[in-house]
């Protein structure tokens, strides 16, 4: 009883985290001295998210926090050249990261960081399925005796 309440939990949360699993990007609009970045779920639509802007200059510090608007944009106007950090986090568990270069005014996107929690659910799987599995066998097992007994 126990091991197949065991499997059904596991088969249910994993059946949620696909329905619910989809991702979160942001790309840089073309403005004028403005960074514009605009942040969205994969579906297309605009997320409400906090910003986290970080300056080359001061590694670590952050230069701004910033809200998403209703659209999923949020701006800044850079005050030095380098690689710029760009954090935004939806506080539901999307999350994703750009790296911008700003060289003479123009900005370009250099490289954007995905998300690790799905390399990680799929590890926590992998290590559950043995686990269900052996624990099936050993409630089988343990019904097996009780039977034998009476």
């Amino acid at each position: 009883m126990t091991a197949s309440l065991f499997a059904s939990t596991l088969i249910w949360l994993c059946v949620a985290a696909v329905a619910h699993a989809h991702g979160m990007s942001a790309e840089v609009k073309a403005s004028t001295d403005a960074v514009v970045v605009a942040c969205a779920y994969s579906n297309g639509d605009p997320v409400d998210a906090e910003v986290l802007v970080y300056s080359p200059t001061e590694a670590g510090r952050i230069f701004q926090r910033l809200r998403t608007d209703i659209r999923g944009l949020v701006s800044f106007v850079p005050d030095s050249a380098g690689t710029w950090r760009v954090v935004a986090d939806d506080g539901m568990g999307h999350r994703t990261e750009l790296e911008l270069a700003v060289e003479d005014g123009a900005v370009s996107m250099t490289g954007t960081r995905k998300p690790r929690w799905p390399v990680a659910f799929l590890l926590l799987l992998a290590a559950a399925l043995p686990l269900a599995v052996w624990w099936s066998r050993r409630e089988g097992k343990a019904a097996h005796s009780a039977l034998r007994q009476r």
